[in-house]
């Protein structure tokens, strides 16, 4: 092969070879009509201080570098720094694989977005990262700190299976909310189960003190309130199932023994008045009022005369 020592326009001398050549191979570069190496790392450059590609690192625009800087990513197919995408700070693999974002943005997964979701994020406020809450809260301010539950009942910012003694669940948020009230643990705003101590239970409320018909039944547990329980017919109050202390109409209250009688036991009568039985006055055995015997006790040397037990009869009377 003949071997050129010089070439005509407009073909360049490629010095390696000694041949006359239409292009400068890589690594190579016209200068005056003659092929002049590249400075080491360019691959391809415009003169011997300016690279347009590299051998070794990344092509930034102007020269080879070890790594590209912030902004730029390594895209490894030519070793060339190419620019993120204007939302991102840094990226990856693409200009649009987001890896840190520019001030007042947060990144969601790969992009950067003004405000994270509103549901399932919360803002990580050290890193600016968009992060998922985790299972079971449905939306959350921190990894410790949920906002509504996806599953369970929300309880002090965690989700819980059951709310705690004082609190019920409230299905239409999910949540945990007080009693109220005076009651200890409820169904609802408005339906108790148990009292605080000191209170009784009366038809889902509490209550201080139990109404007519009804007696305050205490807890054997101290730290829970009583209930109110029914008094037994005929009483109308009673301090117990079978002490009345006074009763319902057409009945008599028999305060010896606190019982309702439909008719005064033998040396009582029935006080209209206040619907009590009361002892007659001996020695009556039966009675209408305290003044009007109708029988005398027996075995005494008494004697029933206008209404009264007497020892002797008045004159004109006889035994």
């Amino acid at each position: 092969m003949q071997q050129c020592s010089s070439c005509q326009s407009p073909f360049l001398y490629y010095t390696q070879n000694f041949s006359c050549l239409m292009a400068c191979p890589n690594t190579y570069y016209a200068k005056e009509g003659i092929c002049m190496q590249c400075n080491t790392p360019c691959r391809t450059c415009s003169n011997e201080s300016v690279c347009t590609s590299c051998s070794i690192g990344f092509y930034n625009g102007s020269s080879c570098v070890a790594s590209c800087s912030v902004g730029t990513y390594e895209y490894q197919s030519n070793n060339t720094c190419i620019a993120c995408s204007s939302n991102c700070k840094t990226c990856s693999i693409s200009s649009t694989n987001c890896l840190s974002c520019p001030t007042s943005f947060a990144l969601l997964a790969s992009a950067c977005v003004t405000a994270c979701p509103t549901g399932g994020y919360y803002l990580n406020s050290v890193n600016m990262v968009c992060t998922a809450c985790q299972s079971p809260c449905l939306n959350c301010n921190s990894s410790t700190s949920c906002l509504s539950c996806l599953i369970g009942y929300l309880h002090n910012f965690t989700c819980a299976s059951t709310c705690p003694i004082g609190l019920y669940a409230e299905g239409s948020n999910n949540s945990c909310i007080a009693c109220t009230n005076n009651c200890l643990t409820c169904a609802s705003s408005a339906i108790c189960q148990s009292c605080l101590p000191t209170y009784f239970l009366y038809q889902s409320t509490c209550i201080s003190a139990c109404p007519k018909g009804y007696f305050p039944n205490p807890s054997a547990n101290s730290s829970i309130g009583g209930t109110c329980s029914s008094c037994s017919l005929p009483c109308l109050t009673c301090l117990s199932p079978v002490l009345c202390l006074a009763c319902q109409s057409g009945f008599l209250s028999q305060v010896i023994n606190n019982t309702c009688l439909s008719v005064c036991e033998d040396t009582y009568y029935g006080r209209s008045a206040d619907q009590i039985c009361v002892k007659c006055v001996s020695p009556c055995l039966t009675c209408t009022s305290a003044t009007t015997c109708l029988t005398c006790l027996p075995n005494t040397t008494t004697y029933l005369q206008n209404n009264r037990c007497v020892s002797t009869c008045d004159s004109g009377y006889y035994i």
